[in-house]
């Protein structure tokens, strides 16, 4: 299932498009989904605070296949 599936998920504390809830709703739901939530960053991924924790996010994931 789903839950057997690596993933990180990025969140902006100020998000409007797609709220903080909606990512704890959905870490809530699967538990195993790290949930990385970025303080006062909004909802671009040119955001410095979301870019550098998608490179991290990108970064651990790849790491799981060598």
């Amino acid at each position: 299932g789903i839950r057997d599936i690596p993933c990180v998920a990025v969140q902006g504390s100020a998000d409007m498009i797609c709220p903080p809830g909606t990512a704890y709703e959905l870490h809530k739901e699967w538990p195993e989904m790290k949930l990385k939530l970025v303080k006062g960053s909004g909802h671009s991924m040119y955001d410095p605070g979301i870019k550098s924790e998608l490179i991290q996010a990108t970064d651990s994931l790849r790491k799981l296949d060598e």
